[in-house]
C-alpha cells in the first residue's frame, strides 16, 4: 500500500493541533486571513500560534481564499506556513507584474521554469506565474540567506 498523508484541516487550537498529530495525522491545515472571508478562518495571529505550538514534525498548511498577490504576500509572512494551499481565484498576477521583479527573484522564476518544465510534460499541467510567485515567497528567506 502506498505511504498515505493524512491531512486534518479546520484547526482551530493549538490543542487541536497536538491532538490530530498525537492521533497520527501528518499534515494540519488553517484558514487564515487578515480579511475575514469564511466563517472558518482565524487571525494570523491565531494561525502563527498555532504553527508554533504544534509539534516540530507536523507539517502546516496554511489555507487562503485571497486573491490579491500583495495580501497573500504579507499574510505568507507573517503566519509561515510549510506549505500554502490557494482556493481563491490564483489567476490575479499579470505577466508584467513578474516582469518587474528584482533581478533575484526573476533568476529564482528561470530556475524554477527549468525544474518544473519535466512536471508539466509528465502531468500536462501548466506552472503559472503566479504560483511560481508564491513558491518565491516561501522560500525567498533561504534565498536571501544563502546569498548574504
Amino acid at each position: 500500500m502506498a505511504d498515505v498523508k493524512i491531512q486534518i484541516y479546520g484547526i482551530r487550537t493549538v490543542e487541536d493541533a497536538r491532538m490530530v498529530i498525537e492521533m497520527g495525522a501528518h499534515h494540519i491545515g488553517v484558514s487564515y486571513g487578515k480579511i475575514k472571508r469564511t466563517p472558518g478562518q482565524l487571525t494570523l495571529e491565531r494561525a502563527k500560534e498555532i504553527f508554533e505550538g504544534v509539534q516540530p514534525e507536523a507539517v502546516k498548511i496554511g489555507l487562503t481564499i485571497a486573491e490579491d498577490i500583495e495580501e497573500i504576500t504579507e499574510n505568507l509572512k507573517e503566519v509561515l506556513p510549510d506549505v500554502l494551499h490557494l482556493s481563491g481565484n490564483i489567476e490575479g498576477i499579470s505577466p508584467e507584474q513578474v516582469r518587474e521583479l528584482p533581478p533575484r527573484e526573476k533568476r529564482f522564476y528561470g530556475i524554477s521554469r527549468e525544474i518544473f518544465s519535466d512536471m508539466e510534460q509528465k502531468y500536462r499541467i501548466r506552472m503559472n506565474c503566479y504560483e511560481l510567485s508564491l513558491l518565491y515567497e516561501l522560500f525567498r528567506r533561504i534565498i536571501i540567506e544563502e546569498n548574504s
